[in-house]
């Protein structure tokens, strides 16, 4: 009894903190001249989030679920309403259509899904014995490295060690790769299934910690802060899913994963810019506002994003382009031997433009594709966390670490229908059953 009543005055403090967190928000926003409806339009997206996030919270007692993660696209759609870049600007009406269409699809698939009985594949590739799994998975790390050697080869120095007096980034961004390059991406996922074959018993935790050093170091000279937070997920995924880790401490990793996320930003920019990150990339953003590292990250890496959504929108429908269902099946059609600026322009790409999820569904089907395939992916996010929950088999760690990692960047560009992710989905599935 007494338990129970720490735990409620424990929520009605936190709720009592959020809402003077929101209001402090809302004042700050309003000194810096933002008009009502733009107030208005950020506070229900700020109030909306909060309240899909308590209560997924209080449903399945896990901070990091499908509310919770696109409770974070909820949220940063609202705050492209402040416009606090000069890369931003009003949204059309078809595109607030298509924000508000996909926001409902998603959580009505959530919904739905949430109420039936968990969904379940049969894998179609043979089981491997933990032997077996575990060699396989030594040799996956060895053509990583083997890639990882050639491509810095190709570089001619390796990152990590010439960050400081080379403009480091840029050269890795022009650095040809193939096809190969997504070894070093799965390098995100090997500390992880090492991490299972750990707890299976197949190998040491001496080995474990020596291949996690490895593919971190890989990682690292990448400077890719998306793939560093895949790489983190997957780990505190399979952590949580052998030891339930409490909200609090999941609250205390996350606030690491933000500080590694603006460290590795500053070394990244450190090679060539001697400001402090926050304004070096205000000016790289084109902001005037008095803002902190945090909003200046969610305005350039978030809210721009949704603007530039709308100029795909809009080009697509001046030019009455329809994809046809092109960018759902990318991951197989990228595949094949095609020219993909022919098939996939650049002007279309929310990839390669960084236009958020949300473009691609439209562009392939329309207002039907945004309501179906925003359902589908809210379907498939929610049994794939209960498939999680309910530990079905190891698999899933891997599966829900890519389905949280794509919702995660949601706001970002739209990772749900590259190669990469599809790669890892059948690495993972050949690797882990």
């Amino acid at each position: 009894m007494l338990k129970n009543k720490i735990t409620y005055l424990a929520v009605f403090l936190f709720c009592l903190l959020a809402v003077l967190a929101d209001y402090l928000l809302i004042l700050r926003y309003q000194s810096w001249g933002f008009s009502a409806s733009n107030i208005l339009y950020y506070s229900i997206a700020l109030i909306l989030a909060q309240v899909v996030v308590f209560f997924s919270i209080f449903i399945y007692r896990q901070l990091i679920n499908p509310y919770s993660l696109y409770a974070a696209f909820i949220y940063i759609y609202g705050y492209s309403f402040l416009n606090i870049s000069d890369r931003q600007f009003e949204y059309t009406f078809s595109f607030t259509l298509i924000c508000l269409l996909s926001i409902f699809s998603f959580l009505l698939g959530c919904i739905f899904v949430g109420k039936l009985k968990t969904i379940s594949f049969s894998n179609i590739f043979p089981k491997l014995n933990d032997r077996f799994s575990l060699l396989f998975t030594h040799g996956l790390i060895v053509i990583s490295t083997l890639v990882f050697v050639s491509e810095i080869k190709q570089l001619g120095y390796l990152p990590l060690l010439n960050v400081s007096n080379l403009d480091v980034y840029s050269d890795l961004s022009s650095n040809n790769v193939t096809p190969m390059h997504n070894f070093i991406v799965l390098c995100a996922l090997l500390p992880t299934i090492y991490y299972i074959h750990y707890k299976r018993g197949v190998i040491r935790g001496s080995l474990l910690l020596v291949l996690t050093l490895w593919c971190g170091f890989i990682l690292l000279n990448y400077l890719s802060r998306q793939i560093i937070i895949l790489s983190l997920l997957s780990f505190v995924s399979a952590i949580n899913y052998y030891n339930r880790i409490s909200i609090a401490k999941m609250l205390l990793y996350l606030g690491v994963f933000a500080i590694g996320f603006v460290a590795l930003g500053s070394l990244r920019s450190s090679s060539n810019v001697e400001e402090d990150a926050n304004a070096f990339l205000k000016v790289y953003g084109g902001i005037d506002k008095p803002t902190n590292i945090a909003e200046t990250y969610l305005s350039l890496y978030g809210a721009v994003n949704f603007s530039q959504g709308d100029i795909i929108v809009k080009t697509a429908q001046k030019d009455h382009f329809m994809a046809m269902g092109k960018y759902t099946f990318r991951p197989v059609i990228a595949s094949l031997p095609f020219d993909k600026n022919t098939v996939y322009p650049v002007k279309y790409s929310s990839y390669d433009l960084l236009g958020t999820y949300l473009t691609d569904p439209y562009l392939d089907f329309g207002w039907i594709g945004v309501i179906t395939l925003n359902f589908l992916y809210g379907a498939f996010s929610m049994n794939s966390f209960k498939k999680y929950l309910n530990k079905m088999s190891e698999y899933v760690i891997l599966e829900w670490t890519l389905v949280a990692f794509c919702i995660l960047m949601a706001a970002f560009t739209n990772y749900v229908n590259t190669f990469f992710v599809f790669f890892l989905f059948i690495i993972s599935r050949i690797t882990i059953k």
